[in-house]
């Protein structure tokens, strides 16, 4: 991008690569056009971006499922080799129209077409070691994709200081289509280990979608006395989706894919419309910030189910109260308070899902009687800092509760089979507390110190009876760093996180782990001889569990040592490894209600670069940071 200064700025976003599942290959190129003219009133912006993505990698999950009456474990491990090729083009255009107004176009379009291969296998065991189920399945997709969302945003300034009008809409178009096939073979025992029932699939899939949606705001502003501002403003939101699904088996006597499953195959469109009108009165002084206001409106869903001929409309009404207060007594010391209220409606996936079993053993059915939720979200903050001295005082509390909460009610029957549905449940809440000191030792050495402690619960439905489930949890965090021109610089992250979660179903089964992290780099500057070395750990370290007893701990090490060798300090070599260990690990644990799950991606290990850098800038002198 080339800003209005002239110089250049590179953006990178992190969907180039897997965000650390799998192995990347990817390969991107581009092409940047951008000019000014009419002594500025007019600006151009234009990328196009090719991008090849190729990623292959392998997953693991262990899980335990506590129930009423037991509990099971599940061993999974997929092997997955996915590709990607994508077309983007970006382009904005901006015009001053006057002093007072301007129009801001952006327009942005893709193209990805995109393979999938997934090999999974699957086993559950019961608590006394007894085989429940196993799962092998392929599933092989091919998916073309194209998008175009526009953008227009208007500004307009009157003559009175404060008054302005802006609106902005946001057009939206998707195509999609995906084909594929799935190949499972799932076996059944029973509770003795004795194979009961073996399920052979073999499907196509040919799915179709289609998205078009518009979303428009117009907000005006109008001064009403010195400080004080009323605001209104009016959303509306239209979107259509034509959504086919279709399952096929092969014929009797034929090879070839011609019986539809109707079961498994459907073809929905669904409609939404929505209105939100909102006033709001803010007023602004240098020490006191003030604003309090609501939001009214509605949405309709609207589906017709194409091969059944039969329609369906649901409407909610949306209430969105907020105020917030700000106190600024001095310049660095700030005490505020936030109230908002906002609802959740359903999505139509969890009223009407579109039928998918492509895993056999999770199914989702709908709930046409399901409510909106409404969420109540609280937050005190008060910090205080010296700058001169680096010091740092803060406090913060979140929270949130939730009526008529959207959850799940899962039934898992004696084969190990789930069925999931959204409820509405009553009872959902989480707070959290942060409390955090920083100051410096000594000039240049900074120590902070944060303690968080959070509860929440999360009601949902098992098998039939309601389950509360209650989670615990406190973290502990440090930092420390030393910033210095001379000779050495470092900085240190390290957090503790205590979880303990409890359900209603088994209360003699209680979930607790430690976890913890570290985050540190240390810089070497030899500036004699032009040389710096950097050294950098990650440390991530799990507590072991009746669930997790083989779960190994993770230390990263990446260095890198780089000189200067030309006498106008503008090229330098470096060598670097990352991964010094060849640990690294994708890690994530989680307890959610009865289910407790640990996922391990396969991704990049160890490797070593050697680099040759040029450092360059407008004014030619290097700024000696290196890359």
């Amino acid at each position: 991008m080339v800003n209005d200064d002239g110089g250049v700025s590179i953006n990178w976003s992190g969907d180039e690569f897997s965000w650390g599942r799998g192995l990347p290959s990817s390969y991107t190129g581009g092409l940047h056009f951008s000019n000014k003219w009419n002594k500025d009133k007019h600006n151009s912006n234009n990328t196009y971006q090719f991008n090849q993505l190729d990623v292959r990698g392998i997953t693991t999950n262990k899980s335990q499922t506590i129930l009423p009456d037991t509990t099971f474990f599940n061993n999974t491990v997929q092997d997955q080799v996915s590709s990607r090729l994508r077309h983007r083009l970006t382009s904005i255009y901006e015009w001053q129209i006057d002093s007072t107004s301007s129009l801001k176009i952006t327009a942005r379009a893709s193209t990805v077409k995109s393979t999938i291969n997934n090999n999974y296998l699957g086993r559950s065991i019961s608590r006394d070691s007894i085989i429940i189920n196993e799962t092998a399945r392929d599933n092989n997709t091919s998916d073309d994709n194209n998008t175009l969302n526009t953008t227009f945003f208007y500004r307009k300034k009157f003559k009175k200081n404060g008054r302005s009008i802006t609106a902005n809409t946001d057009l939206n178009f998707n195509n999609r289509e995906e084909n594929g096939f799935l190949f499972a073979k799932n076996n059944f025992f029973d509770k003795t280990g004795v194979l009961v029932k073996t399920e052979n699939i073999d499907q196509k899939k040919v799915n179709k979608q289609n998205i078009n949606g518009s979303n428009s705001l117009v907000t005006y502003t109008e001064p009403l006395w010195k400080n004080t501002f009323l605001i209104l403003n009016y959303r509306l939101t239209i979107s259509r989706n034509d959504a086919e699904r279709n399952t096929l088996v092969k014929s009797v006597g034929n090879a070839k894919y011609e019986t539809i499953v109707d079961t498994l195959s459907n073809h929905f469109i669904f409609n939404t419309i929505g209105h939100t009108g909102g006033i709001n009165f803010r007023y602004n002084t240098k020490k006191y910030n003030f604003n309090i206001g609501t939001g009214f409106g509605s949405v309709e869903y609207r589906t017709k189910d194409i091969r059944k001929n039969a329609e369906r409309s649901i409407s909610f009404t949306n209430f969105l109260p907020q105020i917030n207060l700000n106190y600024t007594p001095k310049q660095q010391r700030r005490v505020s308070f936030s109230y908002n209220g906002s609802t959740r409606n359903p999505t139509l996936q969890q009223i009407q899902p579109l039928i998918d079993n492509t895993d056999p053993l999770n199914i989702t059915i709908g709930n046409p009687n399901l409510g909106q939720s409404f969420i109540h979200t609280l937050n005190f903050r008060a910090s205080d800092y010296k700058v001169l001295k680096s010091r740092s005082i803060s406090f913060n509390v979140n929270y949130t509760a939730t009526d008529n909460a959207i959850s799940n009610a899962s039934f898992v029957d004696s084969l190990g089979r789930r069925v999931n549905q959204a409820i509405n449940v009553q009872g959902n809440y989480n707070l959290s507390t942060t409390v955090g000191y920083g100051f410096d030792i000594i000039p240049s050495l900074n120590l902070s110190f944060d303690v968080g402690p959070r509860k929440s619960r999360f009601v949902n439905r098992v098998n039939g009876r309601d389950n509360i489930t209650d989670n615990t949890s406190l973290g502990l965090y440090v930092y420390s760093g030393f910033w210095s021109d001379k000779w050495f610089n470092y900085w240190m992250n390290f957090s503790a996180n205590y979880n303990s979660s409890k359900t209603s179903i088994r209360p003699d089964i209680v979930t607790k782990y430690w976890t913890y992290n570290v985050y540190s780099n240390a810089q070497f500057k030899l500036k004699k001889i032009k040389t710096y070395i950097d050294v950098g750990l990650e440390a991530n370290l799990y507590q072991k569990t009746d669930v997790f007893a083989n779960q190994r701990d993770v230390y990263i090490i990446n260095s890198s040592v780089r000189k200067i060798i030309s006498k106008n300090d503008n090229w330098e070599i470096k060598a670097s490894v990352n991964d010094l260990l060849n640990q690294n690990l994708g890690i994530s644990r989680s307890v959610n209600s009865n289910f407790i799950s640990e996922t391990t991606n396969q991704t990049i290990q160890r490797y070593f670069l050697f680099s040759l850098i040029w450092n360059f800038n407008k004014n030619g002198n290097p700024t000696n940071n290196g890359f």
